[in-house]
């Protein structure tokens, strides 16, 4: 149960959130701490999560001034089922009086819930329900369940003292460029310094991020980069990073390819307007789109293998071999 006030008061009917908005919130945040747990938490340990992968019924109760929460396995569902009452589909929740108390146990009695994985309630306001918030509260239960089972020595401390959960970010995320802001060169940097098995890359590079990757290589990552061949009009870093390049990464070039993607450790990509060149990183206005979730992934790793085993694409690497001096 989570912490609340102990001071409540009742609000205008006007700010009081609505039935479809709590359903949006818990739609979005069934999939964000699902997709959090399998993200950032190894399979061991993800099993051991409250309603982690097995279908449940997700019952709220939007009462005169707070909305309960409860999550349950009650009828054994076959799918994710989510119910959201009001006073006009269940006139008695309009008569509970819990601007000062926690009446959880008499919402449970009128909504016929029998048993609970996780129940909680929190103020009926129409900003306490939006998109940003349910991705929050979900990463708040995460760290909650997290904590227990660490408390109840379910999880042996060795197994899981290594695994930390990071400063939370939205599985989706829109980020730019411009004389502002370099929300988006951040996000790249951050993306190849957290990399610890493989980078897979489509656009064009140069020499600006040169040090980093070398950096990775070193550390044993693998990467992986679809590019173009730079032609006599191309910028001098650009032309200087393609031959330098094979010597930290596997290479290939293909005409056709024209997308900019980031992949990292199969977790985590970015769809981007922006080129890896000092160019778009600084002075372009450039957009991406950021995201964690695991159908995202899987889409930009087939088009990156796609490309990377199409009968048009070289293997620079083989090439840049077979142009050595004998």
């Amino acid at each position: 149960m989570r912490d609340v006030s102990k001071s409540k008061i009742p609000f205008k009917k006007d700010s009081k959130v609505s039935v479809s908005e709590v359903k949006n919130y818990l739609n979005i945040f069934i999939e964000e701490y699902r997709n959090i747990t399998s993200t950032d938490l190894p399979e061991s340990v993800c099993e051991m999560f409250p309603f982690w992968q097995y279908p449940v019924r997700v019952i709220a109760a939007i009462t005169p001034s707070n909305v309960y929460v409860f999550i349950s396995r009650d009828g054994n569902p076959s799918e994710n089922q989510i119910e959201v009452n009001d006073e006009s589909r269940q006139h008695r929740l309009g008569k509970i009086m819990d601007a000062l108390a926690d009446r959880t146990e008499e919402v449970a009695r009128v909504l016929g819930v029998k048993s609970a994985i996780s129940c909680w309630f929190k103020e009926a306001r129409k900003d306490s329900f939006d998109d940003s918030t349910a991705r929050l509260d979900a990463f708040s239960q995460v760290k909650s369940h997290y904590e227990a089972l660490a408390a109840k020595k379910q999880i042996e401390p060795r197994k899981f003292a290594d695994v930390e959960l990071p400063e939370y970010t939205p599985p989706l995320s829109f980020l730019s460029n411009h004389m502002e802001s370099d929300e988006l060169k951040c996000r790249i940097e951050r993306m190849l310094e957290s990399a610890k098995r493989e980078i897979m890359i489509a656009g064009w590079l140069d020499t600006s991020l040169l040090n980093l990757l070398t950096k990775k290589h070193k550390e044993g990552v693998l990467i992986r980069i679809v590019t173009k061949v730079p032609g006599k009009e191309s910028p001098q870093p650009t032309r200087t990073a393609y031959t330098q390049l094979v010597g930290i990464a596997r290479v290939r070039r293909n005409n056709l390819q024209h997308f900019r993607v980031i992949v990292c450790d199969s977790k985590e990509v970015l769809v981007t307007s922006s080129d890896l060149t000092t160019h778009s990183l600084t002075q372009n206005f450039e957009a991406g789109v950021w995201r964690a979730i695991p159908i995202a992934v899987q889409r930009a790793i087939e088009l990156f293998e796609t490309v990377w085993r199409h009968k048009e694409t070289k293997d620079v690497n083989e090439e840049m071999e077979r142009a050595k001096p004998s």
